[in-house]
């Protein structure tokens, strides 16, 4: 029988052939069967078919321990990595899992549940149920110290760190990183694991130390091995970090060839989109059209936690470039002609920029009564050595003041 004809085949067939493979043990017909029910659940997978995954692992089921144990570990894994792809139904994704780790527990495969426990975690990590994740990982961890599995160890340390960053316990989540790494470096690990430290770890820097250079090269390091392993979702949420990384940067400019690259062309979607209208608000320093894209993208910009925290922030620095151009050429303006161009009430324009004068973002002075902002435009050095030269008058006039003083006393 070719593959094509095989793929074709009802599910009961396919199993009938992978029981009767097994009982005849013959490893290379076996091996095909295999890759061909990892392809039908794939398919499945891709057209969101619940109903054909649930019948097909129902039926392999009491099969699988059947062709060994790392066979069935490998099996019941992709088939359970199909499942979890599947972008709708939570409810189905975590009964399934919960029933798999059962089903290991009772026949006493201690990999294969640790191995569906990390499923399980990753998955209560996806629907937002990160106090489980950390209390099923503390324990997990501990059950791990007793056997040689660097693989889930490291996964486990992972998504604890996943789950502390989404619970706002930042130390807690570097702690975690800082463990899954060490693994890391002390074993070979697998590409897409890889790629999902390299994205934790862009993530941390640059949500705790603000270090964004260096969180893009986490990004696109993530991004290559997303890319190279087919991973297509997690690619193009790294592509979207490495444009954010870009925007925090002030390096607006370079995201549009950032997207038109040989490798990052071939990706698209209304969430890079944004980034794109973003970028495109930041480089023409108006926050009308930043506000535009914020309301038209709402909802691929408020779905993902971390380009979230930094909606408002970004907002406040598209002000701040959209202040700066408009009283660029002026010496005098009125506040309620910077409100008006902007599109902000006069009572926030005043607040920004007194706080950009407090922050030395230019020199200016506001006038309450008259409603003007008086802007200074000397250059920064010119001021600096009118403030020396002021300082030194004033000492100069008060050590005169003292001598007089000294004068008059003793007369």
């Amino acid at each position: 029988m070719s593959n094509s004809e095989a793929q074709n085949l009802p599910i009961e067939h396919l199993v009938i052939l992978f029981s009767s493979k097994v009982n005849e043990n013959d490893r290379e017909e076996l091996q095909r069967c295999e890759d061909l029910i990892i392809e039908m659940a794939e398919k499945m997978s891709k057209d969101n078919d619940i109903e054909g995954l649930k019948k097909l692992l129902t039926m392999l089921k009491p099969h699988l321990l059947s062709c060994g144990m790392a066979k069935a570990v490998k099996l019941i894994r992709n088939l359970i990595d199909c499942c979890l792809k599947i972008d709708n139904d939570s409810e189905f994704k975590l009964a399934l899992c919960v029933e798999y780790v059962q089903w290991a527990k009772q026949q006493n495969r201690i990999f294969l549940r640790h191995t569906l426990e990390v499923r399980l975690i990753r998955l209560l990590n996806e629907i937002g149920r990160h106090t489980d994740v950390l209390t099923m990982g503390a324990k997990l961890r501990n059950e791990l110290k007793k056997v040689e599995s660097k693989d889930i160890q490291l996964e486990v340390h992972l998504e604890e760190s996943k789950a502390a960053f989404a619970l706002n316990n930042l130390n807690r989540s570097r702690i975690a990183l800082i463990a899954a790494r060490a693994i890391a470096n002390s074993s070979c690990i697998d590409n897409k694991l890889q790629a999902q430290l390299d994205m934790e770890s862009g993530i941390l820097n640059m949500e705790e130390d603000h270090d964004f250079r260096t969180a893009f090269s986490y990004f696109y390091e993530a991004f290559e091995n997303f890319d190279i392993n087919g991973e297509k979702v997690s690619a193009r949420k790294a592509l979207k970090y490495m444009c954010l990384a870009k925007i925090m940067l002030n390096e607006e400019r370079e995201i549009g060839l950032l997207l038109s690259s040989k490798l990052a062309a071939k990706y698209s979607g209304r969430d890079l989109d944004a980034m794109k209208d973003i970028a495109s608000a930041f480089e023409n320093r108006c926050l009308q059209s930043y506000c535009k894209a914020i309301e038209e993208y709402h909802m691929e910009l408020q779905s993902d936690l971390i380009i979230r925290r930094y909606v408002d922030s970004l907002a406040d620095t598209v002000l701040e470039k959209d202040i700066s151009q408009l009283i660029e050429s002026y010496s005098l303006i009125e506040m309620a002609t910077l409100a008006k161009n902007i599109g902000i009430p006069v009572q926030q324009i005043e607040r920004k920029l007194a706080q950009m004068i407090l922050d030395k973002k230019f020199q200016g002075m506001i006038d309450q009564q008259d409603g003007t902002l008086t802007v200074y435009n000397f250059p920064h050095d010119v001021i600096t050595k009118t403030f020396l030269a002021s300082v030194k008058v004033i000492s100069a006039l008060s050590q005169t003041v003292d001598e007089i003083y000294s004068c008059a006393n003793t007369l």
